[in-house]
């Protein structure tokens, strides 16, 4: 469940973390 939040932030924002 946080995987698939987390995938698409990291995708868009890979700076974000």
């Amino acid at each position: 469940m946080l995987d698939v939040s987390i995938k698409p932030a990291v995708i868009l924002r890979p700076n974000k973390r």
